[in-house]
């Protein structure tokens, strides 16, 4: 296990803070935070589908060719390695969201 995740998997354990990642490319959630590194989303107008996963070249891909059809997603965040937050959190999460309409995932793993 890499040392940047064990540390990471540490914390977690030690404050019970959830995170997300590490080794994760940022998050954006439309009309309230950007962290993403994709500095070709210029604007933060969201619509009802949520783009998450484990590869943030992938989510970055989703997220730019929704917003090339005029679709612009509330959401796009990357898991990266999930020491925190699992895929199923996010699932979870957005389940319960009215905003959110639709849910495109990419997994690499099921870690859980």
């Amino acid at each position: 296990m890499p040392r940047q995740t064990s540390g990471a998997r540490e914390f977690v354990k030690r404050t019970n803070i959830r995170i997300a990642g590490p080794n994760c490319m940022g998050n954006f959630v439309a009309g309230r935070m950007m962290s993403a590194s994709d500095d070709r989303i210029t604007d933060l107008t969201g619509g009802p589908v949520a783009v998450f996963g484990q590869s943030g070249g992938v989510v970055t891909a989703i997220v730019r060719a929704l917003r090339g059809r005029g679709l612009y997603p509330g959401y796009g965040l990357t898991t990266g390695n999930e020491v925190g937050l699992t895929t199923a959190d996010y699932i979870r999460y957005f389940a319960q969201d009215p905003s959110v309409k639709v849910m495109a995932c990419y997994m690499e793993s099921i870690k859980d």
